[in-house]
């Protein structure tokens, strides 16, 4: 690969992989310079004769030699000479669509060193920051969000706010423009909790007290026995986790010891773990069944001790045994907690959705604006915390 210091589109016609290394949902090819769009003529094949522009999502098959054959991609153009190539995340699909890029005369170098963004210098921060976090996603969904960044949507917005400030007539208006832009910041930045953590999975932890079930509804929602159970109360000694995809959000599970107060050092061992986990969690998930509490004091002790304790869900496992053979109720129902029954699946799905309900509540829709780190959220928190036009300006401009 070609290490040079700085490659300049304007005079020279460069490609590279703009997805990190290995295999991922997608793989997303960069093309810029002078003969971008002659080089794209030669491989993509489309069912729309119409000239590609600007904002268009054009799906084809790439292919140099033979137009029934070839690679499934989606062409992106970002200007008349820059080009997005989406094609399957497996490294072979990226590999054929760069080397054909080469034959035709592309020079491949690494993503940092193409200025895709030469015109637009002041963006170039933002979309530099939008492709180092592509890289690290692993699902088609939290790639799509970082993508939606990479095309502007983001600083698409901070633009049309300071051109709306900046015409501002004054008087009442400056009052109820402010008010409706900090508002919708706000929105970004509580999507931004979400966007600045698409490249590693939410943590979920199952919690409670022994012999609940939590083992075997991490078995039913991962789909295989990623955890030994038994009808023996601590069966569970460590922190097992298990890594999955539920509705193209990353999630790792995590089974927990039970919590009660330990009898021997192995247990408390395993206690200790449980309760680091509970508090570095994104979502707790509180397993209980019919003849236990769903709250007991250890753990309500437990929650009181963190600073700022996870939300929660409650699980009401075993529910079978919460009716009697005449179906008359035995135990207190717990209101509101998911009713599930672990080695039947029944109710697993009602809780996968509630999880992902809670843990992406503040996420917005397709082509919506989301910081995807820090320094963007930071941003976005400062705006949204503007009290008056002249503030607010200040600090859509201080990016």
């Amino acid at each position: 690969m070609n290490e040079t210091t700085s490659i300049d589109v304007r005079s020279q016609t460069v490609c590279g992989k703009l997805t990190g290394t290995g295999r991922s949902a997608i793989a997303v090819v960069a093309l810029a310079g002078p003969s971008a769009e002659q080089y794209l003529s030669e491989c993509f094949r489309t069912n729309h004769p119409r000239p590609l522009l600007h904002g268009d999502v054009r799906y084809g098959t790439w292919s140099r030699s033979d137009e029934n054959a070839g690679e499934s991609v989606v062409v992106i153009p970002l200007d008349a000479d820059r080009f997005e190539i989406h094609s399957h995340g497996g490294s072979a699909a990226a590999k054929r669509i760069i080397q054909d890029l080469r034959d035709l005369g592309a020079v491949e170098t690494s993503p940092h060193q193409i200025r895709l963004f030469e015109s637009i210098p002041t963006e170039d921060r933002w979309v530099a920051e939008a492709t180092q976090a592509l890289a690290a996603c692993v699902t088609a969904k939290t790639a799509a969000i970082v993508l939606d960044q990479i095309r502007g949507a983001l600083v698409g917005w901070r633009d049309q706010k300071r051109r709306a400030v900046a015409e501002s007539k004054g008087g009442s208006a400056d009052e109820t423009l402010c008010r409706s832009i900090t508002r919708e910041a706000a929105q970004i930045a509580a999507a931004g909790k979400i966007g600045t953590r698409l490249a590693r999975a939410f943590d979920v932890v199952l919690c409670g007290p022994p012999n609940v079930g939590k083992s075997s509804l991490i078995n039913a929602m991962v789909g295989y026995d990623r955890s030994i159970t038994m009808d023996v109360a601590g069966t569970t000694r460590d922190v097992l986790d298990a890594e999955t995809v539920f509705d193209g959000w990353p999630v790792r599970l995590r089974d927990t010891a039970g919590l009660h107060q330990a009898g021997n050092e192995i247990e408390r061992q395993g206690i200790e773990r449980a309760l680091d986990a509970v508090k570095h969690a994104d979502l707790l998930v509180l397993v209980h069944q019919p003849n236990s509490p769903p709250l007991d004091p250890f753990f309500q002790q437990v929650l009181a001790e963190i600073e700022t304790a996870p939300p929660l869900i409650k699980v009401l496992n075993k529910a079978d045994l919460a009716t009697d053979a005449n179906g008359d109720t035995r135990f207190d129902q717990s209101v509101g907690a998911i009713r599930t029954i672990a080695t039947d699946n029944q109710g697993v799905n009602e809780l996968v959705t509630g999880i992902l309900k809670r843990l992406t509540a503040t996420m917005t829709g397709p082509g919506t604006p989301v910081p995807i780190n820090q320094r963007q959220l930071d941003w976005i928190e400062r705006v949204a915390g503007a009290t008056t036009l002249e503030q607010l300006h200040d600090r859509l401009c201080a990016d």
